[in-house]
């Protein structure tokens, strides 16, 4: 489950799943990509695409923050 995973792990799997055609992340894994990015989460619930494009630099900053 993903609320198991290290921070590491769950970055390395929104940066694996970003990467596929439909990119959907539930609106939990959003806000924990944000939260880790140090940016606010937009507000919807379900689930939302986000592809690599806008993943990696939220990915990058995540990374960047945790080290």
């Amino acid at each position: 489950m993903s609320s198991e995973w290290t921070d590491e792990e769950f970055l390395q799997y929104v940066e694996t799943h970003s990467q596929t055609p439909r990119a959907l992340f539930s609106d939990e894994h959003v806000r924990r990509l944000c939260r880790l990015a140090g940016r606010e989460a937009p507000q919807f619930s379900g689930f939302l695409a986000v592809h690599y494009e806008t993943a990696k630099p939220l990915i990058d900053a995540a990374r960047t923050r945790l080290t």
